[in-house]
């Protein structure tokens, strides 16, 4: 499998740069289905980090969260 997804179309011209997305699956009629849901956590974490309300170790840990199989909330 490719390590890419392509989008096209008016969906593609949503999607600003810098944006992430996480994987949520799913399964419809017995076929797996992954819905890539906008993820603004990163954003929100460096702008914490900005008003001194979290430090780089809760960051590194949550980033650690969210490339593990872990579903991050």
């Amino acid at each position: 499998m490719k390590s890419e997804i392509k989008v096209f179309g008016q969906e593609a011209k949503e999607i600003k740069p810098g944006d992430i997305f996480t994987a949520q699956f799913d399964s419809i009629e017995g076929h797996d289905v992954v819905t890539l849901v906008k993820n603004q956590a990163l954003k929100d974490l460096i702008a914490r980090y900005d008003r001194n309300e979290i430090g780089l170790d809760q960051i590194i840990n949550y980033i650690r969260d969210l490339t593990s199989l872990e579903a991050v909330v």
